[in-house]
């Protein structure tokens, strides 16, 4: 019986042995590390079988409970170490915003630099293209000064040459137009009585104004002009100025062609072809037309009828 007990507790022990040796590999604690008095049992007591077993679940308990630390503390550890991988992960995120912002603002304040140049460009093509303008508008200004001043100087000379061809001076009378004038030699022609020589102012008058309106005055006056008188034309059967030479020759003339040649008669005053001083034309007021100055002296002149 004492062998069978001795077998029982040796084997007991090995037992125990492996179980120890197989917790310390599991937990990779050795027998030295669990403090005797963690057992509550006092080293030199001995150790039943029974109580042998009590000791090996309360060693399995303590070691179960540091596992179970070991795991918290191991998961703890892991946690921290997530907790500072997602830590560093936003500040990579937060550093990456921050470059972005960066380059953004790089970007914006890029932007608004070219923006500025732009609008500055803008500008000074807008300023140019007003000069510009200002230039075109003064130029303008005084191409159209330039022609106002010639036409005004234009004008004039024509308002000068229209005076000057508006009034002729025939021997000592004015006349301020052709009408003017061809009126009074029309009342002449009418009231002077046939084939008697014209009085010494008339005699002025006609001379003047075959000289100056007549195309061929010379070779109307030849010799020379001893008088005028007025007689019926022997073709158109109508009153007619005659000139006699002092040679005794006798031709006739057109005082209407006279005055037009001097001063430009209007249109419907214009000699036809088949009239010799018979359109009076619109006489005007005042006109000065022929007062008449008498007979003259010498009565009937040479010439004759």
């Amino acid at each position: 019986m004492a062998d069978e007990a001795d077998d029982a507790a040796q084997s007991i022990g090995d037992e125990k042995e492996r179980d120890n040796e197989a917790m310390d590999v599991e937990t990779g604690l050795t027998d030295d590390s669990i403090a005797p008095e963690s057992s509550g049992l006092n080293p030199d007591d001995e150790v039943t079988p029974t109580e042998n077993g009590s000791v090996k679940r309360r060693r399995e308990e303590e070691l179960e409970g540091e596992g179970t630390l070991k795991t918290r503390r191991l998961d703890i550890s892991s946690e921290e170490k997530r907790l500072d991988q997602l830590e560093r992960k936003e500040m990579a995120v937060e550093e990456s915003n921050e470059v972005e912002v960066e380059e953004v603002d790089a970007v914006k304040e890029a932007d608004g630099a070219t923006e500025a140049d732009e609008m500055k460009e803008l500008e000074e093509v807008k300023e140019a293209d007003e000069e510009k303008e200002v230039e075109e508008v003064k130029e303008v200004d005084e191409v159209r000064e330039v022609e106002e001043v010639k036409e005004a100087e234009e004008v004039e000379e024509v308002s000068e040459g229209e005076t000057e061809r508006s009034h002729a001076q025939i021997g000592p009378k004015n006349f301020s137009s052709s009408v003017q004038m061809f009126d009074y030699f029309h009342k002449l022609l009418n009231y002077w009585p046939p084939n008697l020589d014209v009085n010494k102012y008339e005699h002025i008058l006609l001379l003047e104004l075959l000289k100056k309106g007549h195309g061929e005055a010379a070779k109307k006056i030849g010799a020379g002009i001893q008088s005028f008188q007025v007689r019926y034309h022997p073709t158109w059967k109508s009153r007619c100025f005659f000139l006699i030479r002092i040679d005794g020759s006798v031709d006739d003339f057109s005082f209407r062609k006279c005055v037009d040649h001097i001063l430009p008669l209007p249109e419907n005053m214009k000699l036809s072809s088949s009239s010799n001083g018979k359109k009076a034309g619109g006489q005007q007021k005042g006109g000065g037309g022929f007062r008449g100055r008498g007979r003259g002296r010498g009565g009937r002149g040479r010439g004759g009828r």
